[in-house]
C-alpha cells in the first residue's frame, strides 16, 4: 500500500523537521528503486515538508561564499616584495615560513593569456644548469579551479583561412593538471604553488628513477619581477635504486643505505611573452639553427611541403638602416657574473665578443655586448631574471658547460640565454680520467642506437673478461652515465639534442695533462693553454645561444699540416667553432702552435650571416637574399654536418666526427700514434715522479693507448664511406650529394689498419713498464685512484683497441654500405669490393698461415685479434638475411671461412706449430666447421636486396618503448 505519514508542522522543529523530510526523500527513492511498480506521487504534507527543506538549503548555499575570506586562509603569510621598482609584478606572491607554502595571485588579466614556462636543473648531483623544457602555456578557469593548459604549438592556420576552424577543433590543447583556487584576492584567483612545482611537475621522476615526494620537498628561492616570476624548489626525490658498494659500501652518486633519498633543485621561470615586431626567417638544411616547426594547414593545395619551419634567432635590427654598419637597436648583451674567477674572465670577455667578427661581416657594429658584474657595477641584476642574460659559474664536480636559450615556440625568437660553465673544467686536467675501455661503452650514452644493436646482437660486443664473469659488479654505479642518456633521449625528443662538448673535453684535458707533465711546461704556459680551452668552449656555448647547431664536418677543413703550424689567435683552422675540436700538441721537433681554435671559421660567419643579415640596397628582398648567401654552400670550408649526421658507423659521412682534425684522417691518426709512441718511450721517467705513487703511471699508460684505438676509428670510418653534401641543384660548382670515397683512400686506410693496428707488432710494451702500472687502492667513495684488480690486462687493453677499428669495419651497417656502395661508383672508377674487403682483412689477420717455413707462432696479442674476427665473421655467416645482411656477404664471409678452415687443415697436418697456437687453430678450425655445416643445415635463403631488417629488435614482452628516431616537438 502506499507510504504515508502526516508531520504537524506546528509541533517539530525546522531543523528535525528538514532532517525527517530529507530521510524520509532518501528512503521514498530509494523504495522507488526497489518496487514493482514505481509508487505514486507524494502526499500533500510530504511534498511540502521536501519542498520546505530545499528553499532553506538553496537559500543557506547562497549566503555561503565561493571562497574562503583572503585574511582568513592568508594567516602567517607575508609578502613577498618585487623586484626593480614599483611596477605591478607578474605574479604577487606570499610566502609562510611555518609551513613553507607559496601563494600566488594570479591576475585576472593573465587567464586565458599565453605565457612562457620554462624548467631547469638548478642543483643537485647532476645537470645542474641544464634547461629541460620550455613551452607556452595559459590558465583556463573552471568553476573553482584554474587548469593549467600546455598550447600545442605544432599545428596552425591562418584565422582567415577556410580550414581554421576545422584545425582548432581537430588539434586542441594539452591539459597539464588542475589547480585549486585557495581564495580571492581583489577579483584575482590566488594559488598554492606547491600544488604545481612540488610535485614531478618536470617530469624528471622518470629520469632520475625515482618517486618526488611532495611533503619533504620545499621552496629554495621565489622572486617576481615585472614580467617574470622565478621560483626554486628542493624537490625530495625517493631513494634510486642502486647496487651496494662492495663489502656494503655506496658508490658515489647514490644514496646512503637507510636514507629516503636527496633533494634536487628544480627551477621553473613563468614569464611574459613579450610583444615584438619579429619576423621569423625560414630554415635552409644547408646551414645548422635549431628550428621552430609548424605544419600550416592554410597553406595552399600545390604547396611543396605544408610545414613552416623557421630559425631560432635574436630579434636584430640596425638602427640606421640606410647604414651599411650600424648598431643594433637592442643589442644581444651577457653579463658575466661575479662568481667567475678573474683568473679565466679575460679569456671569458674574449671567447663571448669574438661573435662579433661575425655579426659586422653581416652589417652590425657591437651586436654582443659582455659587462662584467661586480659588488658595485650591475650588483642589482639578478641572474635569474628574464630581462638579462648572464655568464655564470658553478661548482658541481662535473665536467660541464652548456649555453640554454629560451625561445618563442611560435616563431623561434630567442628571448633571453644564459650559459653555464661548471668550474671543473678547468680543474680536470690535474685529475684523473678513468680508464677508457673498448666495447659497446665507447660509443657513450648518448648514441641509444648503437646501445639498441648492442642489446639486440650481443655477439658483436666486446666486454672484458671481467664483466663477463661479474657481469653484476660495478666499480662505482655510474648513475650520470644512465641519466645522461635518459635525458640525451629526452632532449632528441624535443629537437635539442644534448651538447655533450665538456664532457669529451675532459677527455681531451686528461691527455693534455699528460703532454704538459711530459714537456715540463712552466705554470704560465700551462694557464695559457687553459685559458684557450675556456675561450674556445665559451665561443662555442655561445654559438648555441645565437642559434647554432653543432657542425661535426668543421674540422676537415684545412690539413692537419696546416693547422698544426699555425700560432696566430685570429687565423682560423677549423671551419667553425660549433665542431668538437681536440686539443693539438706539437711532435718531437716541431714548434708549438694554437692548442686549439681561438678564433671563428668562415662557417661561423657564414651561418650567422643567413640567421641577422638585413637585406641591402642590392638585395630585392630577403628571400633572394637568403637564397644567394645559401647557395655558397661548395665554398671551402662551409660544409656542414650535425647531430644526426653523426651517429657513429650508422652514419656514412667519415668526415663527420667528434673530436677528429684535418681533412685526412689517416694523417691525424699517424700525427697522434707517432705522439703517442713517442711519450710511451720514456714514461716511466716523466710518468711518475719520487714520492709519488706508480698508479699515476697506469692513469697515464692507459689513456696513451687509449688514444691510438681513438683515432684508428676515425679511418676505419673511411671503409665503406659516403661523403654527404648538402648542395642544392643550381648552386654555383654544385657537388653530388652523395660521393663514395674513393677505392684507393678505402685501401690505404684499410691498409693503415692493419699496419699499426692489426699487425704482429703493433703493440709491443716493454715488461719492465707494464710492471710498474700499480693499482689505485683509495678505496673511498667516488675515488678517482681505485682499480678492482690489482694486476694491470694488458690484453684486454689492446683487444679492445683492436675490437673498435675490426668492428667499425665489419659491423652490418658496413658491409650494406659497402654492397650497396660498389654500384655507386662512377663509370671508368674501380670500385672497392665487398668480396676484397673480406678476403683482404681474412688474409692480413691470419697471414701467419700464409708464412715461410719454420716453427709457426701465432702471439697471444695476434690470436685474440683472430677470435674476434672469427666470430663476426660467423655472425655475418649465420645471421644472414633474417638479420638483414646481403645474400652476397654471407657467401662472401661463407667462402672465405671454408678457405681458412683448409688453410689451418693444412698446417695441422704438416707444419711444426707452437703448443699455445695449435691449440687456438684447432679450436678456430673446429668453431668454422660447425659453422658451416649448422649454415647448410638451416640452409641458405634466396637473394637479397640487402635490407635493414637486422635493426628490427627481438620479440619483447611489450615492456621497452623503443627508440623513435623524429623529434615529437
Amino acid at each position: 500500500m502506499p507510504f504515508s505519514l502526516r508531520i504537524e508542522s506546528r509541533s517539530v522543529p525546522m531543523a528535525l523537521k528538514q532532517s525527517i523530510a530529507s530521510t524520509l526523500v532518501c528512503l521514498v527513492f530509494a523504495g522507488a528503486a526497489w518496487a514493482q511498480p514505481g509508487p505514486g506521487p507524494l502526499p500533500p504534507e510530504l511534498a511540502a515538508a521536501a519542498a520546505a527543506a530545499k528553499a532553506g538549503a538553496d537559500e543557506k548555499d547562497k549566503d555561503k561564499p565561493d571562497f574562503p575570506k583572503f585574511d582568513e586562509v592568508m594567516k602567517g603569510f607575508e609578502a613577498v616584495r618585487p623586484i626593480g621598482g614599483d611596477q605591478t609584478p607578474f605574479l604577487s606572491l606570499w610566502y609562510n615560513k611555518k609551513t613553507d607554502q607559496l601563494f600566488a595571485q594570479v591576475p585576472s588579466a593573465l587567464v586565458g593569456k599565453r605565457f612562457l614556462i620554462a624548467v631547469s636543473v638548478a642543483g643537485g648531483p647532476f645537470f645542474t644548469g641544464f634547461q629541460l623544457d620550455h613551452w607556452l602555456a595559459y590558465l583556463e578557469r573552471m568553476d573553482k579551479q584554474l587548469v593549467l593548459m600546455r598550447v600545442d604549438s605544432r599545428y596552425a592556420a591562418d584565422d582567415n583561412a577556410p580550414v581554421a576552424d576545422v584545425v582548432k577543433r581537430s588539434y586542441t590543447d594539452e591539459i597539464v593538471r588542475p589547480i585549486q583556487i585557495r581564495t580571492m584576492k581583489d577579483g584575482d584567483p590566488v594559488i598554492d604553488l606547491g600544488d604545481l612545482f612540488k610535485t614531478d611537475f618536470a617530469g624528471i621522476g622518470p629520469i632520475m628513477r625515482s618517486a618526488v615526494n611532495p611533503a619533504l620537498s620545499r621552496w629554495s628561492s621565489w622572486k617576481t619581477f615585472a614580467k617574470n616570476t622565478e621560483i626554486g624548489v628542493d624537490m625530495a626525490m625517493g631513494a634510486a635504486r642502486s647496487p651496494m658498494g662492495f663489502m656494503g659500501g655506496g658508490g658515489g652518486g647514490a644514496e646512503t643505505p637507510g636514507t629516503m633519498g636527496r633533494r634536487m633543485r628544480m627551477h621553473y621561470s613563468l614569464s611574459a611573452v613579450p610583444q615584438s615586431d619579429y619576423k621569423p626567417r625560414p630554415a635552409d638544411n644547408r646551414i645548422g639553427y635549431f628550428m621552430t616547426v609548424r605544419y600550416d594547414w592554410g597553406k595552399k593545395y600545390d604547396s611543396k611541403s605544408l610545414f613552416n619551419r623557421y630559425i631560432t634567432r635574436w630579434n636584430l635590427k640596425k638602427q640606421d638602416e640606410s647604414l651599411e654598419m650600424s648598431p643594433p637597436v637592442r643589442p644581444i648583451r651577457w653579463y658575466v657574473e661575479k662568481t667567475v674567477p678573474v683568473r679565466w674572465r679575460r679569456y671569458v670577455v674574449e671567447g663571448i665578443a669574438e661573435w662579433n667578427k661575425a655579426f659586422e661581416k653581416c652589417g652590425f657594429v657591437n651586436a654582443v655586448q659582455v659587462l662584467q658584474q661586480t659588488d658595485t657595477e650591475y650588483a642589482d641584476l639578478d641572474p635569474e631574471d628574464v630581462r638579462y642574460n648572464f655568464f655564470r659559474w658553478i661548482v658541481t664536480g662535473n665536467s660541464f658547460a652548456m649555453g640554454p636559450s629560451r625561445d618563442h615556440p611560435l616563431t623561434g625568437e630567442i628571448l633571453d640565454a644564459d650559459i653555464v660553465f661548471d668550474d671543473s673544467m678547468v680543474r680536470v686536467y690535474v685529475t684523473e680520467y678513468e680508464r677508457l675501455t673498448g666495447g659497446s661503452s665507447a660509443w657513450g650514452p648518448l648514441d641509444p642506437f648503437m646501445a639498441d644493436f648492442f642489446k639486440a646482437h650481443p655477439r658483436w660486443d666486446f666486454q672484458p673478461a671481467w664483466r663477463k664473469l661479474l657481469p653484476n659488479v660495478q666499480i662505482r654505479p655510474d648513475r650520470e652515465a644512465d641519466l645522461l642518456s635518459s635525458i640525451g633521449k629526452l632532449m632528441a625528443q624535443r629537437g635539442r639534442p644534448l651538447c655533450d662538448y665538456a664532457a669529451g673535453k675532459a677527455q681531451e684535458l686528461a691527455l693534455a695533462r699528460i703532454q704538459l707533465e711530459a714537456k715540463g711546461m712552466s705554470p704560465r704556459d700551462q694557464e695559457e693553454f687553459l685559458g684557450q680551452v675556456v675561450k674556445e668552449i665559451v665561443m662555442h656555448e655561445v654559438g648555441h645561444c645565437l642559434g647554432l647547431r653543432h657542425n661535426f664536418k668543421a674540422s676537415a677543413w684545412k690539413s692537419i699540416d696546416e693547422i698544426a703550424k699555425s700560432d696566430s689567435p685570429t687565423e682560423a683552422t677549423i671551419g667553425s667553432v660549433m665542431d668538437y675540436n681536440p686539443n693539438l700538441f706539437a711532435i718531437r721537433g716541431e714548434k708549438q702552435g694554437s692548442y686549439i681554435p681561438r678564433t671563428l671559421g668562415p662557417y661561423d660567419l657564414w651561418a650567422i650571416e643567413y640567421g641577422y643579415r638585413v637585406p641591402g640596397k642590392d638585395d630585392k628582398n630577403e628571400d633572394e637574399m637568403l637564397k644567394k648567401i645559401a647557395s655558397r654552400v661548395a665554398e671551402e670550408g662551409l660544409d656542414y654536418a650535425t647531430d644526426e649526421d653523426t651517429m657513429g658507423v650508422l652514419s656514412a659521412d667519415p668526415f663527420s666526427n667528434r673530436f677528429d682534425c684535418g681533412n685526412d684522417p689517416v694523417a691525424y691518426a699517424d700525427r697522434q700514434i707517432k705522439l703517442t709512441k713517442d711519450l710511451l718511450s720514456d714514461v716511466s721517467k716523466w710518468g711518475v715522479k719520487d714520492g709519488e705513487t706508480y698508479s699515476r703511471l697506469r692513469r697515464t699508460f692507459t689513456r696513451l693507448v687509449a688514444e691510438r684505438a681513438r683515432v684508428a676509428y676515425f679511418v676505419a670510418r673511411l671503409v665503406g664511406g659516403q661523403i654527404v653534401n648538402r648542395d642544392q641543384k643550381g648552386d654555383p660548382n654544385a657537388r653530388p650529394p652523395i660521393v663514395p670515397v674513393s677505392a684507393e683512400k678505402q685501401k690505404a686506410a684499410r691498409e693503415f689498419i692493419i699496419k699499426h693496428v692489426f699487425a704482429e707488432d703493433a703493440y709491443r710494451f716493454d715488461p719492465e713498464l707494464l710492471n710498474q702500472l700499480a693499482p689505485g687502492r683509495y678505496w673511498h667513495w667516488d675515488s678517482d685512484d681505485f682499480d678492482m684488480f690489482q694486476e694491470f690486462n694488458i690484453h684486454e687493453m689492446v683487444a679492445g683497441g683492436q675490437w673498435r677499428s675490426l668492428f667499425t669495419m665489419m659491423n652490418p651497417f658496413t658491409i650494406i654500405r659497402i654492397h650497396d656502395g660498389e654500384a655507386k661508383f662512377a663509370k671508368g672508377e674501380t670500385p672497392y669490393t665487398l668480396a676484397d674487403h673480406i678476403e683482404s682483412l681474412t688474409g692480413a689477420i691470419w697471414s701467419e698461415l700464409s708464412g715461410g717455413g719454420g716453427r709457426l707462432t701465432v702471439n697471444s696479442f695476434r690470436r685474440n685479434l683472430q677470435r674476434m674476427h672469427l666470430r663476426m665473421l660467423m655472425a655475418l655467416m649465420l645471421d644472414g638475411e633474417d638479420s638483414g645482411i646481403p645474400a652476397d656477404a654471407g657467401a662472401i664471409c661463407r667462402l672465405s671461412a671454408a678457405d681458412l678452415s683448409e688453410k689451418i687443415g693444412r698446417l695441422l697436418d704438416k707444419g711444426e706449430i707452437e703448443a699455445a697456437t695449435r691449440a687456438h687453430l684447432v679450436d678456430s678450425k673446429k668453431r668454422i666447421d660447425k659453422a658451416l655445416e649448422a649454415q647448410y643445415l638451416m640452409g641458405v635463403s634466396g637473394a637479397s636486396g640487402g635490407g635493414r631488417r637486422f635493426m628490427r629488435p627481438p620479440e619483447s614482452d611489450g615492456i621497452d618503448e623503443g627508440i623513435i628516431v623524429l623529434p615529437e616537438r
